[in-house]
């Protein structure tokens, strides 16, 4: 098959996979975390500054700034923000699916020989392409997939030694996610390495450097810090609620406390349930309720049979094959030290996260590259196999696996969809029609979003202040200090007995002490198969969103 020809059909694969997710979708996102982007790009684009609520600076919410200014145009020019990201991640998803290509006809001239050249491109391109990961970053109103776009470019800026536009490239990933510096790094480090290319460093170096700046001095000047205010928020939540979903379990909470275990451990379920089938494949269920207790994640008997003697050894193959091959590494060529770059920014980056942020992330969007080798590398471990026949069948098997993941994953994003239409939407409506003109809330997007009144953070997102409060068992303090007389948060499904993470608890607020008396008052739910379905491969939501009215003594 020509070259022309294999791009334009996995673009036809690619755009029919984008056609069954969206298809008779509403314009929504499928996560929280999106709408805060949505209102910092309203507040943007109407002159008042890089805030959550108006008139009112207590931290940067902002992971992103360069996602918000691009949409914020798409703003100005009269185009909705939740259509606009959808716009401009399709068109990064097409860049990253062509850039896929590109790089993959690199990786395959040092692993393979004749045909098994254009195998390896072809079907790394296809796997990446058909991702129901990849796809659902692409059309999720977040800057995942454009992070991705901007990463594979810089590589290709780098091959075609542009260096002032690498830089740029370079600075741009950075401000899209600054953990983007982090390719910068493995350049940095490959070219001091390679003493013939040194010369080379300061060009890219210092337009990186004219383009980041800027920014970092405003983070640091008005935070104290070079991380935004989400970054402590993220960091305490998530490994708090980690920590205390897993303390009934012993082996599980000695691997949740050990960094490596717990990322190794998390990327090897997450591949199994939501990569590889396990939790989609037909036939006997096992239930995870009488395993470990834990009343969710049931999984395919046939999904487990298939990963571990279909994936796993195909995946040791493939790493196998990969070792074998770096004898054929040789850093005199340009390209081959695309690849050496690109395998020290995935070690790296992972690191990075291990270290200071262990957890994957909704929908593992904080490795969202990793998907790529994740399907990569069984695929190496196929074509590496010398039987034509046996090759061939088992190629055959990872499409039909593949197929499978774009299918499951398009009824992942529409359940999402749901649950913010019936859930997250409707307690922001309740929200805006009381009387109030301020509330709290952990999940502050929709909710700010649709409302249109001040939010007072419980996530410590967007106020630094929060988390001081959490430590010291003050939440109580911090609502009165705040006025606020209205909770908004996460909570159980009707036919729940008991939620699986209890929020009231996690912030220290009991039903009723001699500072206050909370009620509940109002309470939003999906049936729970929905809410299920979306719920286990994102981690995002729980059932329920549940509002509470506070009378302080």
């Amino acid at each position: 098959m020509k070259q022309k020809t294999a791009i334009l059909a996995i673009f036809i694969i690619s755009a029919i996979s984008l056609f069954i997710f969206l298809y008779g979708t509403k314009n929504e996102a499928p996560m929280d975390d999106a709408y805060i982007g949505f209102e910092y790009i309203r507040n943007i684009k109407n002159n008042k500054g890089l805030v959550f609520n108006e008139n009112q600076y207590t931290g940067i919410g902002a992971s992103t700034i360069l996602w918000y200014f691009i949409l914020a145009s798409g703003l100005n020019i009269g185009i909705n923000e939740i259509l606009f990201s959808k716009i401009i991640g399709i068109l990064s998803y097409f860049i990253s699916v062509l850039c896929v290509f590109y790089l993959s006809k690199i990786f395959s001239s040092v692993l393979f020989k004749d045909y098994k050249q254009n195998l390896f491109v072809l079907f790394s391109t296809l796997f990446f392409s058909i991702s129901g990961n990849i796809i659902w970053f692409s059309i999720s109103g977040m800057e995942t997939i454009m992070f991705i776009s901007l990463l594979l470019m810089s590589l290709v800026f780098y091959l075609k030694e542009k260096k002032i536009l690498l830089g740029i490239v370079l600075g741009l990933l950075t401000l899209t996610r600054l953990e983007g510096s982090t390719m910068l790094l493995s350049m940095v480090i490959i070219d001091i390495y390679n003493s013939k290319n040194r010369n080379k460093i300061f060009p890219y170096l210092f337009s990186f450097l004219i383009v980041v700046i800027p920014w970092l001095i405003f983070i640091y000047s008005t935070t104290g810090n070079v991380f935004p205010t989400s970054f402590s928020g993220k960091r305490y939540t998530q490994i708090t609620a980690i920590n205390k979903l897993t303390d009934n379990f012993p082996l599980i909470s000695y691997i949740t406390k050990n960094n490596l275990l717990l990322f190794l451990s998390t990327w090897t379920l997450y591949s199994f349930y939501f990569v590889f089938d396990g939790i989609n494949l037909p036939g006997i269920t096992i239930s995870t309720s009488k395993l470990l207790g834990i009343p969710y994640f049931n999984f395919s008997l046939i999904g487990l049979v298939v990963f571990l003697f279909f994936v796993i050894p195909l995946t040791f193959l493939g790493f196998r094959k990969i070792i074998q091959s770096k004898k054929n590494v040789n850093l005199k060529y340009k390209s081959h030290n695309i690849i050496v770059i690109f395998l020290l920014w995935i070690i790296l980056h992972n690191i990075s996260y291990m270290v200071f942020l262990p957890t994957i992330g909704t929908t593992s969007r904080y490795q969202s590259m990793n998907h790529y080798l994740v399907w990569s590398i069984p695929l190496i471990g196929i074509i590496a196999i010398r039987n034509k026949k046996v090759m061939s069948l088992f190629l055959f098997l990872l499409v039909v696996l593949s197929v499978l993941n774009v299918i499951y994953w398009s009824n992942v994003y529409k359940a999402n969809l749901t649950h913010i239409e019936n859930v997250r939407k409707q307690s922001a409506f309740f929200i805006r029609n009381t009387s109030t003109n301020k509330f709290a809330a952990h999940d502050i997007g929709v909710v700010k979003y649709y409302s249109s009144k001040t939010v007072v953070d419980l996530g410590g997102l967007i106020d630094k202040n929060f988390i001081n409060f959490i430590k010291n068992d003050k939440v109580d303090d911090y609502l009165k200090n705040n006025n606020v007389t209205y909770l908004v948060l996460p909570g159980k499904h009707s036919t729940e007995e008991k939620p699986i993470y209890d929020f009231l608890e996690f912030l220290k607020l009991t039903n009723s002490t001699e500072k206050y008396r909370i009620k509940e008052i109002a309470s939003f739910e999906i049936d729970f198969e929905t809410w299920e379905l979306g719920f286990e491969p994102t981690g995002n939501y729980l059932p329920s969103v549940k509002v509470y009215e506070i009378e302080w003594i």
